[in-house]
């Protein structure tokens, strides 16, 4: 069987990390919001095309600008979409994790690009969870309805942390407060502390055992002329924070954004 690629880490995140994608936009049933998409013509370059609702893109499809990138992550949605419809993919996933996981790996986060689109794909995942109980699993959702039983959350196992995220087509679920752990994108911190929410810059509150409600202040490439574009220019300005790199890998990113 030929299994699905993961990562170890990004600029984000440390190398015990292990990160699972798919392509951002075209696996993302629930984007609004964020939907953007790395389109790929037959003739001339790759480039973005944000929906029609895009206030703040989606920092994962301006990664697959990079073509070892973007093949990547659709060498895995072929993988992933064949094995859902034969019945192999708990097997296909248990098996990507157990060829990539190494002494040190301790967490695993699903989905860094893409997002949970099938029901099948969602139990291989819980399996996964299940089978290798020394990790911790998690992942960031706008597919809402996949996670639920009529008002409830489905259960999860124990090392399973599920983040929901605001910006979807089923935000009227999180009005509700049917989702513990939830993740806003905000263009200042003046905006997270008036809602009374910390900035997560390094997914501790994603993956903490305890649930609770968190921001990302957003980065990358943003459209033209929004108002996500400027924040991050005016944090520029200012020397704060305005995304991830090698640079400010294992710092401690809040100092970035003191007076």
């Amino acid at each position: 069987m030929e299994f699905p690629s993961f990562g170890h880490g990004n600029a984000k995140l440390p190398s015990s990390t292990l990160t699972f994608s798919l392509p951002a936009g075209f696996s993302c049933p629930g984007a609004n919001l964020c939907l953007s998409r790395a389109i790929h013509p037959e003739d001339g370059p790759i480039h973005i095309q944000d929906g029609p609702n895009t206030i703040f893109r989606c920092s994962a499809a301006t990664d697959e600008l990079r073509p070892s990138v973007s093949n990547a992550r659709w060498r895995n949605y072929r993988l992933v979409d064949a094995a859902i419809r034969d019945g192999s993919i708990s097997a296909l996933l248990q098996g990507g994790v157990a060829l990539n996981a190494r002494s040190f790996t301790t967490h695993l986060r699903w989905f860094v690009s893409g997002d949970c689109y099938s029901p099948s794909l969602r139990d291989a995942i819980l399996e996964c969870a299940s089978a290798t109980p020394g990790l911790i699993h998690y992942a960031y959702t706008k597919n809402l309805p996949l996670w639920l039983k009529g008002d409830e959350l489905l259960p999860l196992p124990t090392n399973f942390r599920l983040t929901a995220s605001w910006g979807g087509r089923f935000d009227f679920l999180l009005e509700q407060g049917l989702f513990p752990r939830t993740a806003r994108v905000v263009n200042t911190m003046e905006e997270a502390a008036s809602a009374g929410l910390p900035v997560d810059f390094d997914d501790r509150h994603a993956w903490a055992a305890e649930p609770m409600h968190f921001c990302h202040l957003v980065h990358g490439t943003q459209p033209r002329g929004s108002a996500s574009g400027a924040a991050i220019r005016a944090r520029a300005k200012a020397g704060q924070f305005t995304g991830y790199s090698t640079k400010t890998r294992n710092h401690d990113l809040t100092a970035t954004l003191l007076p």
